[in-house]
């Protein structure tokens, strides 16, 4: 399990999109939630991806590794501007 936080405007929509775009591999989904800049890290994988760059090369390895991921989230929280949430797959 690992928790993911990030600043946005609808912090529940985020959680949402985010699940989404992993477990229906859809990259594009995943990348619009994230700017430019922005510093993913698979705390489990021991991998940090600096920009969408890196975040896109990322997930499409981890999908070709995975073709049949789904995630599901387990915990979820949002408030402020933040969202954080437990996941398994």
């Amino acid at each position: 399990m690992t928790q993911v936080a990030q600043r946005v405007s609808d912090p529940q929509a985020a959680v949402e999109n985010w699940a989404a775009g992993w477990s229906s591999h859809d990259v594009n989904l995943l990348l619009s939630l994230f700017t430019e800049d922005c510093l993913y890290e698979d705390v489990t994988l021991g991998v940090v991806n600096r920009g969408k760059d890196e975040l896109k090369a990322f997930a499409e390895g981890f999908f070709a590794f995975s073709p049949d991921l789904r995630l599901q989230v387990t915990r979820s929280g949002a408030s402020a501007g933040f969202a954080a949430c437990e996941w398994r797959f």
